[in-house]
């Protein structure tokens, strides 16, 4: 939604084809499978989803399709076609499922331009992080960086191990803004969670 308000024509793509659940978030009309259709031959104009008022576009999935979700993804031709995207958009955001759980994610990840990984304070564990990290190191996949959910604002991130650190120079800042925005329009959005931890 920000970078649709900031005049950026914007897809958010839910690319989890197991347990899809951006229509439910974004409380979109029940029955959506803008992925699903897309991916099968459906111009984007009739796969698509325009959320008016905040001028954010959708391909909502469902779950009918979850048992060939890695056939479909697997297609060359589906690939190409998710590739297409970025001619009709400024940016593309994909919602993916957890990248420990399913070889999906990493599907999506040689498609995308960046990764971007989710965890969870108390859930996700030191060895799973590392492990997420280094799958999708294996695919040579992009990874921009993490977020993470369900931190304390009153305690310091180090109690949890992470050693953040937010005040660097501004030359940095801005080094890091160029390199951000030139790595491509299409972002993966990875949570590094085990499945019984999503439901």
């Amino acid at each position: 939604t920000s970078f649709a308000h900031a005049g950026k024509k914007t897809l958010l793509i839910d690319g989890d084809l197991r347990k899809p659940d951006v229509g439910l978030v974004l409380n979109l009309p029940a029955g959506l499978r803008g992925l699903q259709d897309f991916l099968g031959g459906y111009p984007i104009d009739r796969a698509v989803y325009k959320m008016n008022g905040i001028g954010l576009y959708v391909l909502a999935a469902e779950n009918r399709d979850s048992i060939s979700a890695l056939e479909m993804l697997s297609n060359p031709e589906a690939v190409e076609r998710i590739r297409s995207l970025t001619k009709f958009f400024d940016k593309i955001i994909i919602d993916t499922p957890p990248v420990l759980a399913f070889s999906d994610t990493l599907l999506w990840a040689k498609i995308a331009d960046g990764t971007l990984l989710t965890s969870f304070v108390g859930h996700t564990t030191r060895p799973e992080m590392q492990e997420a990290i280094e799958r999708l190191t294996d695919i040579r996949a992009r990874i921009l960086g993490t977020v993470v959910n369900n931190v304390k604002m009153a305690h310091s991130y180090r109690r949890y191990g992470y050693g953040y650190g937010y005040t660097y120079h501004k030359e940095a800042q801005k080094k890091h803004r160029v390199q951000m925005e030139s790595r491509g329009s299409t972002l993966l959005i990875a949570s590094v969670k085990n499945e019984e931890k999503k439901s």
